[in-house]
């Protein structure tokens, strides 16, 4: 008995498009000009804040850490920098507590309201800042003057201002994931409704509560018309001491925003991996 064995078939080449190289090469360009439009100002700011001398000279004259030291050895510069870190996160956690069970809410049982939740979240971006912010000195002046000048009224303003970040990225979030087709599959299985939304909905829920938080800790901790006008120096917040350093020594003030870029950058690091490492964490336990 013959043995037959069987040859793969030949591959003809796939000829490549006329001008692929091209197209590769203004990809990279593209890809290559958005990082240098992101990173010359913070390279610029860097070289600002360590120059001895940087006035004719394409590059300083000199480096020195003096800023640095003079920036951080400042008395108002730790005392700010804490204080808007707990402001920032006070901001996201309140909008975590009223959004997440709002939007819930809102997909499963009380769809109807849905268009009145979008025109409302418009509003905080249809106001500029400082519009918003004597809208509210002047209510809370005739309606509650003790709250006036206080930590309290700060952060329900920063949580109300970065509220519909926060609501977009985690209604989004349900949209994707299809959450009232895993509630009803959830239902048919024999599972109640508190173990769906521990284990089923709050796993998958992660990934937008984290780009919202993101973005809520972001707009709290570099806002100043609300800080500023709502506080002002008597409870001084980082981006309000970096205005008035700005008008002292501009040294101080590039180094300010570059440690203001770093913060941002660790906990947009902090709060994707967080998220990254729960989801399938919960997502593995059993209904």
């Amino acid at each position: 008995m013959r043995k037959v064995t069987a040859t793969p078939p030949e591959r003809t080449p796939v000829p490549r498009p006329s001008g692929a190289g091209f197209g590769s090469l203004v990809g990279w360009a593209v890809i290559w000009a958005f990082f240098a439009a992101l990173l010359v100002p913070l390279v610029g700011t860097f070289l600002f804040a360590m120059a001895t001398r940087w006035v004719v000279t394409i590059l300083p004259e000199g480096l020195t850490l003096a800023a640095v030291i003079n920036t951080v050895s400042h008395p108002r510069f730790w005392e700010t920098l804490v204080r808007s870190l707990w402001l920032a996160a006070a901001a996201v956690l309140v909008d975590g507590i009223l959004v997440v069970p709002a939007v819930t809410v809102l997909n499963l049982t009380q769809r109807r309201w849905r268009v009145l939740f979008d025109l409302a979240t418009v509003i905080p971006f249809a106001l500029p800042g400082v519009v918003v912010a004597l809208g509210l000195v002047r209510f809370y002046g005739w309606a509650f003057p003790e709250a006036l000048h206080t930590p309290g009224l700060l952060v329900a303003a920063h949580a109300a201002g970065g509220l519909p970040i926060m609501y977009w990225a985690v209604h989004e979030n349900l949209r994707a994931i299809g959450m009232r087709q895993l509630f009803e599959a959830g239902m048919l299985l024999g599972a109640r409704p508190r173990q769906i939304l521990a284990r089923v909905v709050v796993p998958n829920l992660l990934p937008g509560v984290a780009s919202g938080g993101i973005f809520v800790f972001a707009f709290s901790f570099t806002d100043f018309a609300y800080a500023n006008l709502l506080v002002g120096g008597g409870w001084p917040t980082f981006p309000v001491w970096q205005a008035g350093i700005m008008l002292v020594d501009g040294h101080i003030m590039a180094v300010l925003t570059i440690v203001s870029f770093a913060i941002l950058w660790f906990t947009t690091y902090v709060l994707a991996g967080l998220a990254r490492r729960q989801q399938p964490w919960l997502a593995g336990r059993t209904v």
